[in-house]
């Protein structure tokens, strides 16, 4: 039954099955359990005069401390069983509670892949021509809506903060210290980030003469007040002198998993002094099953 009340899509789902070993291993300890379980009563009964017990008996069965033993286990089971109810409601409203996280991406029908790129220097060409390749023959497989590549994936390893100071007219600058990670085109649509306000990064931005940034709304909270941050303006050690306009606001992501805090994130698109280098992530979105795309 399992297959089919596990969320779908997940790992190896379909690898779910008896084992005949483990199942007669099973079925061999419950017999041998039940059989020691057995034998003390049983040899206690055997020599038990049971004519002599009746008669002397009168309605109790057995001695007072065999009828406290008794019910100090039953007590115990009992208390164990509420133990085990408990805990078990606590984890299945957990589970729940963990399912009903938004994570701010879309993960269904989507593939990655992780591609070392050799580190470059800054000042290089920033779009690395087989990360421009790479993602056009993909997106010419029969059956890819969108593909994107990028330092950051969820549940990826990367984690890069950069101190940024952002300007607007008629306000004082702001610092901000938020997680940077460098995608290019196609990247937040391959991995369905929500755009709340502006735009997402287009092919336009790579030879633009401002380097384009999107925030996230927990980037607009900490910093910006909640104020709509489109047109803003950022300078920061890595652009050096080379302008940055945010151009749209999307919602966070929890990158670390359900269970993690939204952190303040910008993305940016691989120019100036920002490269795609070292661990890539590949995202490759599907209109259906993904297996034709693998």
């Amino acid at each position: 039954a399992m297959p089919a009340l596990i969320p779908q899509p997940f790992p190896r789902v379909d690898n779910i099955r008896v084992d005949g070993l483990m199942l007669a291993v099973a079925c061999a300890l419950t017999l041998v359990s039940g059989v020691l379980s057995g034998l003390a009563p049983a040899a206690r009964g055997a020599r038990q005069d049971f004519v002599s017990s009746l008669r002397e008996g009168s309605g109790s069965s057995g001695s007072s401390r065999a009828v406290r033993l008794r019910r100090l286990l039953l007590g115990t089971e009992a208390a164990l069983a509420v133990m085990v109810l408990v805990v078990a409601l606590l984890v299945g409203r957990s589970l729940a509670a963990l399912l009903a996280v938004d994570p701010g991406y879309e993960a269904r029908n989507v593939v990655t892949a992780r591609v070392y790129m050799p580190q470059r220097q800054a000042g290089q060409m920033a779009t690395d021509p087989f990360v421009a390749v790479l993602l056009d023959r993909i997106r010419a497989i029969p059956g890819v809506v969108a593909a994107g590549a990028g330092a950051m994936a969820p549940f990826g390893r990367i984690n890069v903060a950069t101190q940024l100071t952002v300007t607007a007219p008629g306000r004082a600058p702001v610092s901000a210290r938020s997680r940077v990670y460098v995608v290019t085109p196609g990247y937040a649509e391959a991995l369905h980030l929500r755009l709340r306000s502006g735009r997402l990064l287009t092919e336009s931005d790579l030879a633009s003469g401002v380097q384009a940034m999107l925030v996230n709304e927990e980037f607009v909270r900490a910093f910006l007040q909640g104020t709509e941050p489109i047109g803003f303006i950022t300078d920061s050690l890595l652009t050096r002198g080379v302008r940055g306009e945010v151009v749209g606001v999307v919602d966070p992501v929890l990158k670390e998993g359900l269970n993690s805090e939204p952190q303040p994130e910008v993305y940016v698109v691989p120019a100036h002094r920002y490269v795609l280098a070292g661990e890539v992530h590949v995202l490759v979105r599907s209109s259906g099953d993904p297996a034709p795309v693998i």
